[in-house]
């Protein structure tokens, strides 16, 4: 999972690797734009992600803070 993943460009970067990669972000529009470049994509907020042992890894690099309530 590559937990917040904008515009999908480094979510896509990690399938090329071989991995099946879902991109979750709380932006609807970021989110169209990783489906855009093939890769799968949800909209959601990842502290109410409700997902139990599925992933191997998950990828989180320049979010904002999950406990930021300003």
């Amino acid at each position: 999972m590559d937990l917040g993943c904008g515009d999908g460009v480094l979510t896509k970067e990690i399938s090329k690797y071989g991995c099946k990669v879902l991109g979750l972000d709380g932006s609807q529009k970021f989110v169209e734009a990783t489906r855009k470049l093939g890769v799968d994509a949800i909209q959601g907020d990842a502290q109410n992600m409700n997902f139990e042992n599925e992933f191997d890894a998950i990828f989180f690099q320049c979010g904002t803070s999950l406990d930021d309530k300003s």
